[in-house]
């Protein structure tokens, strides 16, 4: 399963504003700031010019790095890879996404400046800045120390350079402004500032009043995910534990790929 970034992610972020914009009768420069949820879990691999190098991969939907995950099960044996993951390896972890493009996609993977999800992307797009936010960088474990909020060298040696990971930063920083290419593509003004963003969970989760720990949301379609905000990390291999985008909060996280709609 995936999508071509290009057209699909940035076509209709592209349409999707202008339509917006002629519709609505607003003026451009009235709108002061805006932030992008987006596809979680997935990976787009770009050039230094932002341009994808072939389409992105999905989450957990698509499987195709099974034989990454079993190999790396068999590397850092399953007790230690459970560890460093937070969860057992599974089709929505992104580093074995990559190692799929090192060992598939040898070309791509050469010619890779950065190793985005579509939020990230999008938010590139928009302001020429690679950054991704905290939350969503827990899925590209173990390849950021998220103590510090930086690549992990020394973890990243198996699957990339530290150099072609985004930066860390807080889903609701303000990261930049709309580029003149951005502006004329989407019809939003230069003067527009642009907030990192997140995850298309994530963001939903917040539009549901998540806020307090205790709270739960349920996002069911033909997948199924559920985040428990919590105000401490509760490690267990079965679900998926992270910072969460509200700061000093926790999300348990899980999901199915086959809930049915």
């Amino acid at each position: 399963f995936e999508q071509d970034a290009e057209q699909v992610w940035w076509g209709d972020v592209c349409y999707v504003s202008r339509a917006l914009i002629e519709q609505s009768g607003i003026s451009p420069e009235s709108i002061k700031c805006l932030g992008i949820s987006a596809l979680g879990c997935d990976c787009v691999p770009v050039d230094k010019d932002c341009r994808p190098l072939c389409k992105a991969i999905l989450y957990g939907i698509d499987s195709r790095s099974y034989k990454e995950i079993d190999y790396l099960n068999g590397y850092y044996g399953k007790e230690t890879a459970e560890k460093l993951f937070g969860h057992t390896l599974c089709s929505s972890d992104i580093a074995p996404k990559i190692l799929w493009i090192k060992n598939n996609l040898p070309d791509v993977y050469a010619g890779t400046y950065k190793f985005l999800t579509a939020s990230s992307y999008i938010t590139a797009k928009l302001t020429g800045r690679y950054c991704i936010d905290k939350y969503l960088a827990e899925d590209f474990a173990p390849l950021y120390d998220l103590g510090t909020d930086s690549a992990d060298e020394k973890m990243c040696g198996l699957y990339c350079k530290p150099s072609q990971l985004a930066e860390i930063v807080r889903a609701t920083d303000i990261v930049g402004h709309i580029t003149a290419k951005a502006s004329a593509e989407t019809g939003l003004s230069e003067n527009t500032t642009v907030l990192a963003g997140t995850g298309d969970s994530g963001a939903e989760a917040i539009s549901t009043g998540i806020f307090s720990p205790g709270d739960v949301m349920i996002q069911l379609g033909s997948s199924c995910y559920f985040i428990y905000l919590s105000d401490r990390l509760i490690n267990d291999g079965r679900v998926w534990p992270g910072t969460f985008i509200i700061p000093k909060t926790f999300g348990i996280c899980a999901g199915t790929n086959t809930a049915g709609t």
